[in-house]
């Protein structure tokens, strides 16, 4: 009986951390914190730098469609524009057309073509 308490107990004993282990290295995807006030499309792109990589609120006008999740919205009142890009979850329920007014929120990516990774899109009311 002593035999069969110490072999459970060596065996709870390595599996318990191996566990534990395992659990800690998945991590659970992170929630997109919205910004604390949106920014415009001229804001963004006047200072990229420092929003490169960052998550941001923009608002502006669809202007074009260039693939099935690829678009541009200008801002109304500089015309200045940014591409967004949006998730297959915002794509495949959220249909825009050229002259929607969205605000959208995702991570921007300053590279040779600016762009937005939109993760939460909201179209504005009429």
């Amino acid at each position: 009986m002593l035999k069969k308490l110490f072999i459970a107990s060596s065996v709870l004993a390595m599996v318990v951390p191996a566990i534990a282990f395992a659990h800690s290295q998945v991590s659970a995807p992170q929630a997109f914190q919205d910004p604390v006030d949106a920014i415009t499309i001229p804001q963004l792109l006047d200072n990229s730098i420092q929003y490169d990589e960052h998550n941001v609120a923009v608002q502006g006008v669809v202007a074009a469609q260039l693939s099935h999740d690829e678009y541009i919205i200008i801002d109304k009142s500089s015309h200045r524009h940014v591409q967004i890009d949006l998730e297959d979850n915002i794509n495949a329920h959220t249909a825009l057309k050229k002259g929607m007014e969205i605000r959208v929120f995702g991570e921007f990516d300053q590279g040779e073509q600016p762009e937005i990774e939109v993760v939460r899109l909201e179209v504005a009311k009429a």
